[in-house]
């Protein structure tokens, strides 16, 4: 045989191969590429549905530069897809109805910084392709976040609001506190400057009675003063109070008399 191995009825290549083994080795490789193939045009109909319509998907992370891609399988209607981030993290969302991102119906903003929410409307159902981006300016934020796509009924306040987690906390511990102070200390300020200005010249009121009883009852500043006897009139007066007076010779505190008066008959 010089050395040569036959194997069944296969014919003799140089270097001792026979043509049965290279037949074989030609079929598992077709086979293998026509797999990868199969799943490469299967990859959309395969891929997870990630989200979950109105419920969010928790402890996602991004780091800078990043980007997380998502699927979820939506009705007809206007949807909402939010992402609401720490502190730090700053990220744009695409949505998209193929799997590379070339037919892209919505983004959440442009340019660098922090765009957590988009909106969007499917005119019928189908399968989106949701990413979220890391979007600093120099791509070095990186976080835990919360995303989900929601219904026009059910999105969540905060994100359409412009506000993350950390902001609203700091709005409801510090913002709505300071307003509420200021606008207390501007209400006092002015109750008090109110009460300050009474008016010298002719400080009385004057009810009128029905017309039956023909009188009038009117306040007015007594023509002396009880304890000392002086002379007061509105000029001279220091008024302490609304009905009261302080007399300028002793000092004394001065109340408003109410005097009756009857009117003629016509």
């Amino acid at each position: 045989m010089n050395g040569k191995i036959y194997i069944g009825t296969g014919v003799l290549l140089p270097g001792g191969v026979c043509r049965a083994q290279m037949r074989g080795k030609d079929i598992v490789a077709s086979a293998l590429v026509a797999l990868v193939v199969i799943l490469i045009a299967a990859g959309p109909a395969l891929a997870q549905l990630d989200l979950v319509p109105n419920e969010p998907k928790s402890h996602e992370t991004l780091w800078g530069g990043d980007s997380n891609s998502y699927t979820a399988d939506l009705e007809s209607g206007y949807w909402t897809v939010t992402v609401e981030t720490g502190f730090s993290l700053e990220v744009k969302i695409t949505v998209a109805l193929d799997i590379g991102y070339a037919d892209v119906i919505a983004v959440s903003g442009e340019g660098s910084g922090n765009f957590p929410t988009v909106g969007f409307t499917l005119n019928e159902s189908a399968i989106v392709y949701i990413r979220v981006a890391e979007n600093s300016v120099y791509g070095d934020t990186t976080g835990i976040y919360e995303v989900g796509v929601y219904s026009d009924s059910n999105a969540p306040i905060l994100p359409l609001l412009g506000l993350d987690f950390f902001s609203f906390m700091v709005l409801l511990f510090f913002g709505i506190p300071s307003v509420i102070i200021i606008v207390c200390l501007v209400f006092a300020r002015k109750s008090a400057k109110a009460l300050g200005t009474i008016s010298t010249e002719s400080n009385y009121d004057i009810t009128v009675l029905p017309r039956k009883t023909r009188k009038l009852l009117r306040e007015q500043l007594p023509t002396n003063c009880p304890n000392c006897d002086g002379t007061l009139t509105y000029g001279t007066v220091r008024w302490v109070g609304p009905r009261t007076a302080e007399c300028p010779y002793c000092g004394n505190s001065v109340l408003l008399e109410t005097v009756e008066i009857d009117l003629d008959e016509t």
